[in-house]
């Protein structure tokens, strides 16, 4: 018995598009859907509830007033009679062999939870598309996560595609209520209990990106301040390569100051604007190509140094309020 667990806070719109791909879903396991609605004011509580009636028992609606994503999951573990748990997020839509690919890999005692990569739905707008470009592609930062054999970090499945049993998240006492990157928080407990944490990279699913400059700013500068709290929390969870852009930035900031008191100083600015320059061409060449438009030239890497721009602000802003 699998559970599918979907947090949503006023969401209708996408909810519309997911549950449906999710009843699709080709599985051999008997699977139930479970959506937390989070206080919404949007008239998703009537969707769910016609839908609930209609599904004949396969989906089932639990009510929470504004206690956040976490708590969310955790109403919907209390409630969930699955074995495996799966948690997707309601921007997000499931081709027909999701599930299956994404739950198999549990027929190996020792696999403690499963994550799937993420792709661009092929009708997205050109902006989420380039966003999924910067978040996905292993010239950016999706050599990262997301790919088999990564070694410049350690893979946690994420929360809009991931799968875990039931008795290791119980035991870990579930997903912190309040904290960004919480989905990584119960990763690491989940492989401290002893269990491997597995990719599965044929279990894609299509996943929206923010609609504005300011929502895609704003949920990176989360990224990197989250980065800092699961530091404190467990020393371990800090890795090098998620404090770069916020050491790549204060140098920028410092270099690009000391440059106008030291030739030598200039010197090496000068040749580091060059790398960046040549970097930033590159990914722009790619993503036009992968993306089959001259467009993504010009916006993919603006939105990289957006990205480690605000990545690092949040990082840095997170350690200085720790210190202070």
């Amino acid at each position: 018995m699998i559970s599918i667990i979907i947090p949503t806070y006023n969401r209708k719109d996408e909810l519309e598009d997911l549950l449906p791909s999710l009843r699709r879903q080709k599985s051999t396991v008997l699977f139930e859907i479970i959506v937390v609605d989070d206080g919404s004011t949007d008239g998703t509580r009537e969707l769910l509830k016609n839908l609930a009636e209609d599904w004949k028992g396969r989906l089932r609606f639990l009510e929470q007033n504004r206690a956040g994503p976490g708590a969310a999951r955790n109403l919907g573990i209390k409630h969930a009679n699955g074995d495996i748990l799966v948690f997707v997020d309601s921007d997000c839509i499931a081709p027909s062999e999701w599930l299956t690919k994404l739950t198999s890999g549990f027929d190996n005692p020792q696999v403690g939870a499963v994550g799937g990569p993420e792709l661009a739905p092929p009708n997205d707008c050109l902006l989420r598309k380039c966003q999924s470009y910067v978040m996905t592609a292993f010239l950016t930062t999706g050599g990262l996560r997301g790919r088999k054999g990564n070694k410049l970090g350690v893979y946690y499945p994420r929360s809009f595609n991931m799968a875990v049993r039931k008795r290791s998240i119980e035991v870990v006492g579930g997903f912190p209520k309040r904290l960004y990157g919480e989905d990584i928080l119960v990763g690491f407990k989940v492989k401290q209990m002893g269990y491997t944490l597995e990719f599965a990279p044929d279990a894609a699913i299509y996943h929206h990106r923010r609609a504005t400059l300011s929502q895609y700013f704003m949920q990176l500068y989360r990224m990197g301040k989250a980065r800092v709290e699961l530091a404190c929390l467990h020393k371990s969870l800090l890795e090098l390569i998620y404090v770069l852009p916020a050491l790549m930035l204060l140098f920028s900031m410092i270099l690009g100051c000391g440059s106008f008191f030291s030739e030598t100083l200039f010197e090496i600015s000068a040749g580091g604007i060059i790398i960046a320059l040549t970097f930033l061409t590159t990914i722009g060449i790619h993503s036009a190509i992968r993306l089959k438009t001259l467009k993504a030239f010009g916006i993919v890497p603006f939105l990289f140094i957006l990205q480690q721009t605000a990545y690092g602000l949040g990082t840095i802003v997170a350690a200085l309020r720790r210190q202070a």
